[in-house]
């Protein structure tokens, strides 16, 4: 039953796709890149409202890929995710950072904390902390747990601003707030460091 359902729903992507690809008015557009990246999410084996298809990263890539070039910002954080993994395609750093920044100069916040992973750490690009920092920033000012994460990281450990416990804590308890628990770690981390120093 539930491989059937699949397999209509499959069908009607590909018939709603097919036919929003002939000359595609906005609406259309965004509608079909929306379902193309959810069966991207379904052949990574992702649950998309109960349902996962069998895992198929190169299928995953190549609907990634379609939606992306429509512009689907979320999909073009999943292309990027797909070329830093080399999942389904061969491993391309530089295509990653590409576009992540794509996502990123869209207003996506993980495209931007993944783009400021990239600059702090040189992947796919020459290693920036100052921009590292710049894109922790702009995705934690969207309030992107994530971001608050890489921020209060730089600020702990000095990378690309001055080293800064209160902004670390400030930027860590703010994540923490959000639900990020590795967030949370590190502020009790921290908290302990600065209380054993007096």
């Amino acid at each position: 039953m539930k491989k059937a359902y699949f397999t209509l729903c499959s069908s009607l992507m590909v018939c709603a796709l097919t036919f929003s690809a002939c000359s595609p008015g906005e609406t259309e557009k965004k509608q079909a890149a929306q379902l193309k990246w959810e069966a991207g999410m379904r052949y990574q084996g992702k649950k998309m409202w109960g349902t996962a298809g069998p895992e198929d990263l190169k299928q995953a890539f190549l609907c990634f890929r379609t939606a992306a070039n429509w512009g689907h910002t979320t999909a073009m954080v999943s292309l990027g995710n797909c070329y830093r993994l080399g999942e389904g395609v061969e491993q391309d750093l530089t295509q990653a950072v590409s576009w992540y920044r794509k996502a990123a100069e869209k207003g996506h916040e993980v495209g931007m904390f993944r783009l400021a992973d990239c600059y702090r750490d040189g992947v796919g690009l020459k290693n920036d902390p100052a921009q590292a920092v710049l894109w922790y920033r702009r995705a934690a000012e969207g309030e992107n747990a994530y971001g608050m994460e890489g921020l209060g990281d730089c600020y702990r450990n000095g990378i690309g601003v001055e080293k800064d416990l209160a902004q670390a804590i400030f930027w860590y308890r703010k994540a923490a707030e959000k639900g990020n628990s590795r967030a949370q770690k590190a502020l009790d981390n921290l908290t302990k460091d600065v209380i054993r120093s007096f």
